[in-house]
């Protein structure tokens, strides 16, 4: 990974999941929009995203890959905790819960 923190790594999440616009990832995410604006310039910064036409978020082929392994990571602790019992809604949370702070970005494909 590329030192991201959890908290941009919910933004990546998110705009993979197709979040193309800063006031949607507020929404999504529950912040700020200038908290969207910092993160979002972090993300760019770092060579993750990319701000096109109309402003629309985009991953970069490296943030896109960032997010595929984070996403996996998630889903795989998720798989986890339900094998060993857990109700599948809680081992999500739970599974979030690990590596970012509520609410999960992560949904599933």
């Amino acid at each position: 990974m590329s030192g991201l923190t959890p908290a941009l790594a919910r933004y990546l999440l998110a705009i993979r999941d197709g979040v193309e616009r800063r006031v949607e990832l507020a929404d999504r995410l529950e912040v700020s929009r200038p908290s969207v604006t910092k993160a979002v310039e972090r993300l760019e910064a770092m060579g993750l995203v990319t701000e096109g036409r109309g402003h629309r978020l985009a991953l970069t082929a490296q943030g896109d890959e960032e997010a595929r392994a984070l996403a996996a990571s998630v889903e795989t602790v998720e798989r986890c905790l339900v094998a060993q019992g857990m109700a599948p809604g809680c081992a999500r949370r739970t599974a979030c819960e690990g590596a970012f702070v509520q609410p999960c970005p992560v949904r599933y494909r």
